[in-house]
């Protein structure tokens, strides 16, 4: 019992610090996504903007694949390497993970608007996917 805490107590830093990263870097893209998105007013073509910024989101979310996934396989290493680490492992492979990003996305917007009990689903099936394709880049790191 006391090795499980003592995994939790070291992986619970890198957790929350990646949860306090993602959640500003989330938090400054919406509120630049709705500032701009005020400002186009009657000029259409301003509105290029704001899906710029959708871009930055859905590719930000493709790097939390690999983010997420090192955090969970390997605890030995720091948060900025993980970040560094995520960062190589999502350019190196960054067809994948931006569809792998869009499947969850869609996968995320098709249970949160089913019933109740497919909220369950939605944490085990993200996890999982996320879990794969980690592995997965991984193992397509390892062979080249």
């Amino acid at each position: 019992m006391k090795k499980i805490l003592e995994k939790v107590k070291k992986r619970s830093y890198s957790s929350i610090l990646t949860f306090v990263f993602s959640a500003a870097i989330y938090t400054l893209l919406v509120y630049d996504f709705l500032f701009v998105f005020n400002i186009i007013g009657e000029n259409k073509l301003l509105l290029i903007f704001p899906i710029l910024i959708i871009y930055i989101i859905l590719i930000f979310n493709a790097f939390q694949i690999p983010l997420w996934g090192l955090l969970i396989r390997e605890d030995k290493i720091s948060f900025f390497s993980h970040l560094k680490k995520a960062l190589k492992l999502f350019k190196n492979n960054f067809i994948f993970t931006f569809f792998g990003s869009l499947v969850i996305f869609i996968l995320s917007i098709v249970l949160v608007f089913s019933r109740v009990g497919a909220l369950i689903f939605l944490n085990s099936s993200i996890s999982i996917l996320i879990l794969v394709a980690t592995d997965f880049i991984l193992k397509e790191g390892d062979n080249k």
